[in-house]
C-alpha cells in the first residue's frame, strides 16, 4: 500500500507541475496556445473545466470618462459607441494582463431575438443573457486595433452581461434616447462614454470572472482575420438590468442597411482546446488617470 500512495503523491506533484506550466504556455498573453484558427467565439464557459491552480491579481477596470465624448452608432450588423475625440482616460491592467496597460478602443452590443434569449457567452450552459456589452481594450505598446490585433496581448475584450428586469432602469434612459436616432443603420449620434459605462460598471469588488483566449476579428480597412488575443466574461450575476420594454423599444427596433431586422446574438462554438481560467478581483473604476491618445477613433 504505501508504494502505491508514494506513487499517487509522485505523479500529483508531475500532473500539478506540468499544469503550472501549461499556464505560463496556454493562457492568454503568454505567448503559444493550441487553438485552431476556425475555432472562434462565443463559447459556453464550463467552470468544471477550468485550470485550478491559478490565482489572478485583480483586474483593474478604470479612468475617469465623466466627460469624454463619444459617438453611438448602429453599423448595419452591431451597435458600436467609439470615442469622438483620440483621447481616453479608460484603461484596464491586471489580471491575466500580465502588467501590460491596456487602453479603451470601443465597445460592442450584443443582443438576442427576445428577451429570454441569450445573446453571447454561457457560464455551465446558462446565466446567459439577452444583452450583453463586449469592452475592448487595446495594449498601448501595439497603437492601433488594426496592428494590435497581430499579436497575442494586443487586445482585450472584457464582457457584461445586461439582464431583464421588471422595472425600467433609468441609467439607460441616455442610451436608449440616442439608439432612438439610429435605427436605421449609418447615422452618428453623440453620446457621452459616461453614459454608456454607468448601465454596466456597477459591480462588487471580487466578483469572480474568466479569461480564455478569443475569437477571430477582422482587420478594420482590409478584412483580415486575425486573433482578438483574450476574452473576459465578467461571471457573477449582473448588477444592472433593463425592463423588457425599454429592450424591445431598442434592440429590437434596429434595422440593417436593406430594412431588415437587426439581430446580432452570435451561436456559441465548441469549447475545444481553448483553454480557461478563472480568478477572483474586479476592482472598481477609479479616476484621474494620465489620459493616453489614441491613432485611431474610426468606428468598425
Amino acid at each position: 500500500m504505501r508504494p502505491f500512495v508514494i506513487f499517487f503523491i509522485l505523479v500529483f506533484i508531475a500532473i500539478s507541475g506540468s499544469t503550472k506550466a501549461s499556464i505560463g504556455r496556454f493562457l492568454p498573453f503568454s505567448g503559444f496556445y493550441p487553438i485552431p484558427r476556425e475555432t472562434p467565439e462565443p463559447i459556453n464557459v464550463n467552470t468544471f473545466l477550468t485550470y485550478p491552480l491559478l490565482t489572478f491579481k485583480p483586474l483593474t477596470l478604470s479612468g475617469n470618462n465623466e466627460h469624454e465624448a463619444a459617438f453611438i452608432r448602429n453599423t448595419g450588423f452591431s451597435v458600436q459607441v467609439f470615442l469622438k475625440n483620440s483621447s481616453t482616460t479608460v484603461t484596464a491592467t491586471g489580471g491575466p494582463l500580465y502588467g501590460n496597460l491596456y487602453r479603451f478602443r470601443k465597445i460592442i452590443f450584443y443582443w438576442a431575438n427576445n428577451a429570454n434569449g441569450t445573446a453571447y457567452t454561457t457560464v455551465n450552459g446558462k446565466n446567459g443573457s439577452p444583452l450583453e456589452v463586449a469592452v475592448v481594450y487595446v495594449n498601448l505598446k501595439y497603437g492601433p486595433l488594426t496592428n494590435a490585433m497581430r499579436y497575442r496581448d494586443g487586445v482585450s475584450t472584457v464582457l457584461f452581461r445586461i439582464q431583464i428586469g421588471s422595472e425600467p432602469n433609468p441609467k439607460f434612459d441616455q442610451i436608449a434616447a440616442a439608439m432612438k436616432k439610429i435605427q436605421k443603420a449609418g447615422p452618428l449620434v453623440p453620446i457621452k462614454l459616461h453614459d454608456v459605462f454607468k448601465l454596466f460598471n456597477e459591480f462588487p469588488t471580487n466578483t469572480r470572472y474568466f479569461a480564455y483566449p478569443g475569437s477571430l476579428v477582422s482587420d478594420e480597412t482590409t478584412g483580415e482575420q486575425f486573433y482578438c488575443t483574450t476574452t473576459i466574461p465578467v461571471a457573477t450575476h449582473p448588477t444592472q438590468f433593463i425592463s423588457k420594454k425599454q429592450f424591445d423599444d431598442t434592440f429590437l427596433k434596429l434595422l440593417k442597411y436593406d430594412g431588415t431586422q437587426l439581430i446580432n446574438q452570435k451561436p456559441q462554438y465548441p469549447r475545444g482546446l481553448r483553454p480557461v481560467a478563472r480568478s477572483r478581483g474586479i476592482v472598481q473604476p477609479y479616476s484621474n488617470l494620465t489620459v493616453y491618445h489614441a491613432t485611431s477613433t474610426d468606428p468598425e
